[in-house]
């Protein structure tokens, strides 16, 4: 009886963990008020970081913040690049 009643605890606490994880994830992840590309680019043949983002008239860092993982060494032909956000509402 004591075994059963160790093994519900357990089934307890871990769906409790379960929960509280996805529910931690959902937070760090920014969902609901993480900003949203508005516009997007796809990389051509010869592009570079710098080139994009003066043919769009920004800041490399302004760039670089609408794409935080971005490698601008390792550009791929097609790749897809958020080059404007959307506001939060």
């Amino acid at each position: 009886m004591a075994t059963r009643a160790i093994n519900y605890l357990l089934f307890l606490m871990l769906c409790f963990l379960l929960i509280s994880s996805v529910a931690e994830s959902f937070k760090l992840a920014g969902v609901n008020g993480a900003p949203r590309c508005k516009a997007v680019g796809m990389v051509e043949i010869g592009d570079t970081c710098i080139d994009i983002a003066n043919t769009l008239g920004l800041a490399q860092d302004k760039f670089m913040a609408l794409n935080p993982d971005l490698d601008c060494k390792k550009l791929s032909i097609g790749q897809w690049l958020c080059i404007g956000m959307k506001k939060n509402k």
